[in-house]
């Protein structure tokens, strides 16, 4: 009798049937909803690949141990595959691009952030689907293993396994590696001198940039101030789509009375991307491998964008947006192309603006009202200036303001808030014209790409929008010339802006040409495409001829131009620094007693100071705070620094020391003062200024100091050979 009763109660068979049912469930309903909103893939093939992998799973756990533990991580692997899937069809529904190399781009805090807000019902079923499913499947393996025998257990796993090899290119799993490959793919060496030497006598790119210290620039005896808009995903065929009379009207009759290009094709399909093209003129890297915006390193410092000739002009530049500034590096590309003040979400609410409920970002009504009294203060300053607002509202799934009369044709999120932006955008524009800004002020309203092709773009404006890539390019106020213009590119704006407000400059744009100046040029390329000729065509076209390159490209010229261009942007980068042990001076660090002399952080003689950021602004180094800086210990690459200003003592890093990773070491150097505190982490007896070294260690991190002194004596430490292999130790 005691037996039965310490005899383990046997899993009722209907907890295999609920955990069976919900397994395929969680695994095969988002990859269909995923199939549907891409427009493209294999329904049933996702189908079957969610039954594959519960086949395989179920093998699996057959042949392994008995033992929890096992179960227990097979169980974990049904349960990624579901989060994968559920991911997948997030991603597709948003962007309409699966895991493409964007989505590592922007797989960042702020984006998380978006997301939930976005899908919060989806957040919430699968807190609570994911954990049930755990559950149940760690039952249910107990009785599949009891019930399956070995052979067939053997035969399970083949079958099922080849099917996934056989389908693996449908599989939200796969497109998730091949994601990540493509984004952590190495640089493809630069071309050849016998290459390079074709590409100079192609007539529709520069091969040869100078870098921007031969730049020179100056504005005309009488400036004119520059406002350039980018409106959020608005293509230029949703302006005035068929389909939705009066979605835009204001923007419509402007566009047909100060439109500057009637064909004006996109070079960017992710906001940073239309941004840096357009400011650039290029088609800017976007691969991790090559230090592209998804990092400090690889903003192409040297490179001329915009920004740099308006600077060298003598303008004050001002950059408002709605988001962080650090979403897709915005902020510090940027801080390094000429502008003076960044303000984004986090300086906004540092003003006592917040995002308002069920929307993201400061909303477009707000900061239309703060680009006002921006211009207030620019205008005080006596130079003339230059203001960049990227506005948010048409974002994706779209946000309509109290302020903004709604559509009355339909319902959807985006239409409305397409709406909206229209009476923001031209209501803004007549306060401008109202208060005589535009007397010596020139507008440029563009988009930084179009809309995203997802199912529900695809549902409101159909396939064809979706092919159309068009941008609308308005000109407004001072300078703005007459007539339009047959055809350009995004990547075309920075001078031709230049040359509306008739500043005199030597820089030079691996693909921008000013639209100003008459040529017969029928040829545009993008990272997805290239136009030939008015034609839309794929990216690159079969076959390898030799010779000086012709449009439209085939497969090896287009390879060869993206390897130029990504070469220009490497060899125009500061580049990654590495930590020499055996160079003379390989870490040096100065704080000085005056207030206004910034700290000195170098690694083998390269300033550091000017790659430290916070909140994606660029740090002067007079402040007092906290510098961050991580060094990998196999190569000595500086792969990371950050800091944090001694008054936000809130901030985590300055509450809890911070996990070093086992491959890096971590220098950490305060710059302290009377009145401010230590992080609360650093030892009682730190002193106003402090180095020290946070390396792993088995039994926990280690921290050693390096050097310290108190307020009233400067610190200055150097690093030999013997310390420096210490800290990579």
């Amino acid at each position: 009798m005691n037996n039965k009763l310490n005899r383990p109660k046997a899993i009722p068979f209907t907890v295999v049937v609920v955990a069976v049912l919900l397994g395929a469930g969680t695994l095969a309903v988002p990859g269909v909803l995923a199939v549907q909103a891409l427009g493209e893939g294999s329904v049933w093939r996702v189908t079957v690949s969610a039954l594959a992998w519960l086949l395989l799973v179920a093998a699996i756990a057959a042949l392994l141990p008995a033992k929890w533990p096992w179960k227990l991580l097979v169980s974990m692997v049904l349960v990624l595959l579901a989060l994968v899937r559920i991911a997948y069809m997030g991603v597709a529904q948003f962007s309409g691009a699966g895991f493409t190399p964007e989505f590592f781009l922007h797989l960042e805090f702020d984006a998380l952030k978006v997301a939930i807000d976005e899908f919060t019902a989806l957040f919430l079923l699968s807190g609570v689907l994911l954990p049930v499913l755990l559950v149940l499947s760690y039952l249910a393996l107990s009785v599949i293993r009891n019930r399956l025998a070995i052979h067939a257990a053997t035969a399970l796993l083949l079958v099922s396994s080849g099917a996934l090899v056989a389908m693996h290119s449908q599989l939200p799993e796969w497109r998730l590696v091949d994601g990540w490959r493509q984004w952590h793919a190495p640089v493809a060496p630069p071309l050849a001198a016998s290459e390079m030497a074709l590409w100079r006598n192609a007539d529709f790119v520069t091969a040869d940039l100078p870098a921007k210290n031969r730049l020179d620039a100056s504005a005309p005896p009488r400036p004119r101030n520059l406002i350039l808009v980018y409106l959020e995903s608005v293509g230029a065929s949703v302006v005035d789509h068929p389909d939705w009379p009066d979605l835009m009207p204001r923007l419509r009759d402007m566009q047909a009375k100060h439109a500057l290009v009637r064909d004006f094709h996109t070079s960017g399909y992710i906001t940073i991307e239309g941004i840096v093209n357009s400011q650039c003129g290029t088609l800017f890297p976007f691969q991790r491998g090559s230090d592209s915006l998804s990092e400090a390193d690889g903003l192409a410092e040297r490179m001329t964008c915009l920004g740099d000739v308006l600077a060298k002009a003598g303008y004050r530049q001002s950059y408002l947006g709605g988001a962080n500034l650090g979403f897709a590096g915005k902020g510090q590309f940027l801080g390094k192309h000429g502008y003076n003040t960044l303000l984004g979400l986090n300086e906004w609410r540092q003003r006592g603006l917040n995002q308002r409920p069920g929307t993201w970002g400061l909303s477009d009504a707000d900061l239309f009202g703060q680009a006002l009294e921006e211009i207030d203060v620019l205008q005080q300053d006596g130079r003339p200036f230059n203001l960049t607002l990227l506005t948010i509202g048409t974002h994706l799934p779209g946000y309509r303001y109290a302020e903004c009369a709604p559509y009355r044709h339909d319902e959807a999120d985006f239409l409305q808030a397409l709406h909206c932006t229209d009476q923001l955008l031209a209501t803004w524009l007549e306060t401008l014209e109202s208060r005589g800004i535009l007397e010596n002020t020139l507008v440029v309203v563009t988009a930084d790409h179009s809309v995203f092709r997802n199912a529900e773009m695809r549902r409101l404006f159909g396939d064809s929008v979706l092919e159309d890539r068009r941008l609308p390019l308005l000109v407004m106020g001072a300078g703005a010339p007459g007539g339009s213009i047959e055809t350009g590119a995004q990547y075309d704006l920075a001078p031709t802006v230049l040359d509306l407000l008739g500043v005199e400059h030597n820089a030079e744009f691996a693909l921008g040409r000013s639209l100003l100046v008459e040529d017969d040029r029928d040829f545009f390329v993008s990272r997805y495409a290239q136009v030939y000729d008015g034609e839309l065509l794929p990216r690159a076209l079969a076959g390898c001829q030799a010779g000086v390159p012709v449009p439209p490209l085939d497969h090896c010229e287009r390879a060869q131009l993206d390897r130029m261009l990504r070469a220009q942007v490497d060899g125009l980068s500061t580049g990654a620094d590495y930590l020499r042990c055996d160079s003379a001076i390989p870490i040096e660090v100065g704080i000085s007693t005056a207030a206004d002399a910034p700290t000195v952080i170098q690694v083998n003689g390269h300033d550091q100071i000017a790659r430290f950021s916070w909140r994606s602004r660029p740090v002067s180094g007079r402040d007092q705070g906290l510098f961050l800086m991580s060094v990998h210990a196999d190569d000595g690459r500086v792969v990371r620094r950050q800091f944090i200003p001694a008054t936000q003592q809130s901030d985590p890093i300055m509450q809890v020391r911070p996990e070093v990773e086992s491959d890096q070491r971590l220098l950490v150097v305060w710059r302290g003062g009377a009145e401010s505190s230590p992080p609360a982490w650093f030892p009682d007896s730190a002193m106003a200024h402090a180095v020290y070294s946070i390396t792993p260690a088995t039994s926990g991190a280690r921290m050693t100091e390096l050097a310290s002194t108190d307020p009233a004596i400067a610190l200055n430490w150097r690093a030999d050979e013997a310390r420096c292999q210490y800290l990579l130790n």
